[in-house]
């Protein structure tokens, strides 16, 4: 018998979360390797994340995306993106 936890996320939930796991993840090794460059992996990280929010504003607008809806969507992922790069800017200015 398998043991498994129930989840409280809907499956849309879920696949939204992955996606932005793996956008995430690619986004930080690809701003990895300017960390040798003259800007440094900060502002590599402010340039891909805001981006990659405008990609996402994109999407949304395509597939017709309720911003204020009851499951994660690429509106969701745009604000975490314009979030990851404005904290990351603050802390490039600190």
């Amino acid at each position: 018998m398998k043991l498994t936890m129930p989840s409280s996320l809907s499956r849309k939930n879920r696949y939204a979360l992955k996606r932005f796991a793996i956008k995430l993840g690619i986004i930080l090794l690809g701003a990895l390797p300017q960390s040798r460059m003259p800007w440094g992996f900060g502002k590599a990280l402010i340039a891909v994340t805001a981006f990659s929010a405008l990609i996402d504003i994109f999407l949304a607008i395509y597939f017709r995306e309720r911003p204020m809806s009851h499951t994660f969507n690429h509106w969701d992922e745009a604000a975490a993106f314009i979030a990851i790069s404005l904290v990351t800017l603050a802390l490039l200015k600190i």
